[in-house]
């Protein structure tokens, strides 16, 4: 599984970046679009956190902004398991 330079939640496009001065394995930043993930992860930390970024944006782009890190960090491995194992 690969995470994606972008895509598009609700019209608008968001971007991922990976980045090296980044203290959290990652980040979504709903004012610019972006999900940003700590450059030199091991592909399943990455793609994890990816997962986890992503429900965040999800939650950001329907309009909810109080969330609740333990479900999104449930949910964003409920994703990863789901899209890892589709067949």
């Amino acid at each position: 599984m690969r995470v994606p330079k972008s895509f598009k939640l609700m019209g608008s496009r968001w971007t991922v970046e990976e980045v090296s001065d980044l203290v959290a394995l990652g980040e979504c930043h709903r004012d610019i679009l972006t999900i940003k993930i700590r450059k030199g992860l091991k592909p399943a930390i990455k793609e994890t956190t990816f997962y986890h970024e992503l429900f965040h944006a999800m939650l950001f782009s329907v309009g909810l902004t109080d969330h609740n890190e333990e479900k999104v960090d449930l949910m964003g491995a409920l994703m990863h398991q789901f899209f890892k194992t589709m067949k």
